[in-house]
C-alpha cells in the first residue's frame, strides 16, 4: 500500500513556525494537489515527505511504515523538481540511469526500466541527446522519466510546470494526468495554480499560512468552500464578496441588507444557529442580468473572450463586482446594470471567515 498519512506535522525554522499541526490522509493511488499561495508552506510540506527537511513534530507514514526517521533514499519516493535538475554533460539515457547505478541496480534491470519509462513518456528518440538539445517540455519529461525508473511508492512533484509557457503547460498537464492513470501510483503535486489543481487532482489540500484550510475533491472544494480564503482562492475570476450591513429573517431564511440599502434573500437557514454573515459571496457565473435585480452596478471594464464576456463593475459603495455575460453581450463601459444573484448559490461568511452554505433546493 502507498497511502500517505501525515499526522500533526509542524515545522519551524528557528523561531519562525511555517507549518502548524498539518494532518492529511492521501489514499493509495490518489492524485493529491497541495494548493496555496507562495509562502503557505506547501513546498516545505513536500520536502518533509521527501526527507529534504526534518520534522519539528508529527509523523509521516507510507502504508504501515513510519518513514520520517528514514533517509530520503529509504523512503520509497521519487521527486520531480521545478528546475528539472538534469546533469548537462550526460545524455538522457545516462540521466535516467544515474540514480539506479548509484544503488547498484543490475544493468539489465536499468535498461528495462529506461525502455519502459521512455515508452510511457514517448521520449525514445531523445535518449541519446544532451539536455541542452531538448525543449523545456522534453526536459520535464526526462525529469519525470527519471522518477519513473525508480519505481517509487509515491511520486512527489514540486511545481513542475511553472517553467513552461502557457500552451506547453496545458499539454504537459494532460500528459501527467494520463501518466497517473497508466501507473495508478500515488502522486503528490505542489502548485499555486488553481487551474492545475482543479483539472488534475482527485484530492485538493488547500493551504494558507502553514495550515490546512480544506481537503476534498476539486468540485466539492469549488462548490462548497469551507472558508472565505478557499472561496476567494479557488475560481477564476474569483468569487464576489458583498459586505452585509444587517440581517433579518424572512420565512425562516436569512435576508441581508447591504450598505446601500439593497436587500438580498438567501437560502441560508436562520434556524442553523450560526453567527450572522458579515459578507455574502457569489461567483461571476452565478448571477443573472435583471433590471429589477437588487444589485445596481456601474460597468468599468468589459472583457470579450469569444465564448463569454466578463464584466468588471462596482456597487455604489465601491464594492467591486465581476459577472459573466453571454458571448454577444452589448454591455459597455459606464452602463448601469441590475443583477440578481442566484438564490441557492449565495454563501454567507461570518466574522471568522467560516462559510455559511445555503440549503439544497427542494
Amino acid at each position: 500500500m502507498a497511502a500517505v498519512d501525515l499526522r500533526g506535522l509542524s515545522k519551524a525554522f528557528g523561531l519562525v513556525k511555517v507549518l502548524h499541526d498539518v494532518s492529511v490522509d492521501i489514499g493509495d493511488g490518489e492524485f493529491a494537489v497541495l494548493l496555496g499561495p507562495s509562502g503557505c508552506g506547501k513546498t516545505t510540506l513536500l520536502r518533509l515527505i521527501a526527507g529534504l527537511e526534518t520534522l519539528s513534530d508529527g509523523e509521516i507514514r507510507i502504508g504501515d511504515e513510519r518513514i520520517d526517521q528514514l533517509q530520503p533514499g529509504q523512503r520509497g519516493i521519487a521527486m520531480v523538481f521545478q528546475s528539472y535538475a538534469l546533469y548537462p554533460h550526460m545524455s538522457v539515457r545516462a540521466n535516467l540511469a544515474y540514480g539506479l547505478k548509484n544503488i547498484g541496480t543490475p544493468a539489465n534491470v536499468i535498461a528495462q526500466r529506461i525502455d519502459q519509462a521512455a515508452t510511457i513518456l514517448e521520449i525514445e528518440q531523445l535518449l541519446d541527446r544532451k539536455p541542452h538539445q531538448l525543449s523545456g517540455g522534453q526536459r520535464q519529461r526526462v525529469a519525470i522519466g527519471r522518477a519513473i525508473t525508480k519505481s517509487p511508492k509515491v511520486f512527489l512533484f514540486d511545481e513542475p510546470l511553472s517553467n513552461l509557457d502557457a500552451a506547453l503547460r496545458a499539454r504537459t498537464r494532460v500528459e501527467i494526468s494520463k501518466l497517473h492513470q497508466q501507473l495508478g501510483a500515488t502522486m503528490i503535486f505542489v502548485t499555486h495554480d488553481q487551474v492545475e489543481a482543479m483539472t488534475m487532482a482527485s484530492k485538493i489540500v488547500v493551504m494558507n499560512a502553514g495550515r490546512v484550510e480544506q481537503v476534498g475533491p476539486p468540485l466539492e472544494v469549488y462548490r462548497h468552500p469551507a472558508t472565505r480564503f478557499v472561496a476567494a482562492f479557488i475560481g477564476t475570476p474569483q468569487m464576489n464578496f458583498v459586505p452585509v450591513n444587517q440581517t433579518s429573517e424572512n420565512g425562516g431564511w436569512l435576508q441581508a441588507t447591504l450598505k446601500d440599502g439593497a436587500r438580498l434573500d438567501t437560502r441560508i437557514a436562520t434556524s442553523a444557529g450560526h453567527a450572522s454573515p458579515v459578507e455574502l459571496g457569489f461567483r461571476p457565473d452565478e448571477v443573472a442580468v435583471d433590471p429589477d435585480g437588487a444589485l445596481k452596478i456601474e460597468v468599468e471594464v468589459v472583457e470579450r473572450l469569444g465564448d463569454r464576456t466578463l464584466v468588471y463593475a462596482h456597487l455604489s459603495d465601491g464594492t467591486p463586482i465581476i459577472y459573466q455575460d453571454h458571448s454577444d453581450s452589448q454591455v459597455q463601459r459606464g452602463d448601469r446594470v441590475g443583477l440578481r444573484p442566484h438564490l441557492h448559490k449565495l454563501i454567507g461568511f461570518d466574522g471568522s471567515g467560516k462559510a455559511l452554505h445555503p440549503e439544497l433546493a427542494a
